[in-house]
């Protein structure tokens, strides 16, 4: 079991207790020449005031540090964007590679109207989808009818009395 720290100092020799005390004094005289200000120092006595990078911040400081870092990161990429936006614009992408800068306002007005374009250009490809859906029909019916008329020109002559010119007005009559 070891001693206390005050156990310790009654078995220390008495020149031990001597060289110790002498240390002592003289850390005690060299501190004692400077003046320590808490209000300009640190916990070790270092100048705050000092150009020097300080481990221990202000917790205040280091908040607007770290605010500061955040709100140029969040501008950085709003302008990134902008460009980005900017390049994948048609009417601004050839001024973009001629290094021509285009404010935020004129970015957003030309993206809005491309989308404005887009948006009618996807509506009519969808109406004229729809038109050519509707003619594959008809030509699918077209198809199977004259299928049927091929069918009935093959097969041996039967005496309806009907003649070849009226089942094709019948055919027509009936797709047009």
């Amino acid at each position: 079991m070891h001693a206390c720290w005050y156990q310790q100092d009654l078995i220390r020799s008495p020149r031990l207790k001597q060289e110790e005390i002498e240390m002592n004094q003289q850390d005690d005289a060299s501190t004692s020449s400077q003046i320590v200000d808490p209000y300009f120092t640190d916990q070790h006595g270092d100048d705050l005031n000092d150009d020097d990078e300080q481990d221990v911040q202000d917790p205040l400081e280091r908040k607007r540090t770290a605010h500061s870092i955040a709100e140029q990161k969040r501008r950085d990429a709003i302008k990134k964007g902008f460009e980005d936006l900017q390049t994948l614009l048609p009417t601004l992408r050839n001024s973009s590679n001629a290094g021509q800068k285009h404010s935020k306002a004129i970015i957003l007005q030309r993206a809005v109207e491309y989308l404005q374009y887009l948006t009618e250009d996807r509506r009519k490809l969808h109406e004229q989808l729809d038109q050519f859906r509707k003619e594959v029909m008809a030509l699918e019916i077209m198809k199977t009818n004259y299928e049927q008329i091929a069918r009935v020109h093959n097969q041996p002559q039967q005496e309806s009395g009907i003649t070849d010119e009226e089942q094709f007005d019948a055919v027509k009559l009936g797709l047009g």
